[in-house]
């Protein structure tokens, strides 16, 4: 081999090794959500997929965190078929003197529940006792404002399920694959929706359409060809046919865009109902 091709050859194989150290070293960076735990290690390691089990006080703090955060959401990120767990929590009020000498003391206690996927089961009974409904705490705030921003099933949100899951010994369910055709047709789906919906339901074609043009968004994201093809054949009287996890489902996500007055299917059905003369 000539000492040109040797050298050439040397030149790719230090290319090529520099570049796979360079993916390698590089996580991806915290998302605009978690950008307060910059300096949170135990929540970087999760995002990063950097954990391996939870042995520590603060890492069962952090999933305890996550997993609460998922079941607070409105979007209902635990799935249709969540375990849940009963929690207790006792909370005991001391009444003293002006002495400090101790006068009464009264014991509450407070059932509460979390919902999570069944493969964080496990997890969530073994750091059950690190539960804390605080809506204050940095790590839930972070969860939290991620899901408001990418849904249940947004890309990033799935990349911190994934490193809690690795942490936890566990294997996620692979994504369900959504139809792409859902949504090409979305004013045809608005207008058949608004056809059934008004008069039986909703007495106003205005309401109807914006209803309809929001559950139509929600139903994208749901993902399921078989509810958006009953929706759109007998509108919002199709929640009457579906099972109650799938209503949750759709209700959950209906909801979180319906409140979402800055996401642009609000002006979509705007652009709608103003080409329509609906007024």
């Amino acid at each position: 081999m000539s000492y040109i091709r040797r050298l050439f050859l040397s030149v790719l194989l230090t290319l090529a090794t520099g570049v796979i150290s360079a993916q390698a070293e590089t996580p991806p960076p915290l998302p605009p959500a978690m950008k307060h735990l910059a300096n949170d290690a135990t929540m970087k390691a999760l995002w990063r997929h950097e954990a391996t089990t939870v042995n520590t006080a603060d890492m069962a703090d952090a999933a305890m965190r996550i997993l609460f955060a998922l079941s607070y959401h409105v979007a209902g990120c635990h799935g249709p078929d969540a375990v849940v767990i009963p929690i207790s929590i006792t909370s005991t009020t001391t009444t003293k003197d002006g002495f400090g000498t101790i006068k009464s003391q009264e014991t509450d206690t407070f059932e509460k529940v979390l919902k999570v996927r069944p493969e964080f089961a496990q997890l969530a009974r073994k750091t059950v006792r690190y539960y804390s409904d605080n809506v204050n705490n940095r790590r839930f705030v972070a969860v939290r404002d991620l899901i408001s921003q990418d849904r249940c099933d947004g890309p990033r949100l799935r990349h911190l399920e994934e490193g809690l899951a690795k942490a936890a010994g566990v294997s996620l369910p692979a994504v369900a694959t959504v139809d792409t055709n859902l949504g090409a047709d979305w004013r045809g789906f608005v207008m058949d929706c608004m056809s059934a919906t008004v008069p039986d339901i909703i007495n106003n074609e205005l309401n109807g359409a914006r209803i309809c043009n929001v559950a139509e968004a929600a139903l994208v994201e749901l993902g399921n060809s078989d509810i958006y093809a009953v929706f759109r054949q007998k509108g919002l009287a199709a929640g009457k046919e579906l099972s109650q996890a799938d209503l949750d489902r759709f209700n959950a996500k209906f909801d979180l865009l319906y409140k979402d007055r800055d996401n642009p299917v609000h002006a979509r059905g705007e652009t709608f109902v103003s080409e329509a003369g609906l007024f």
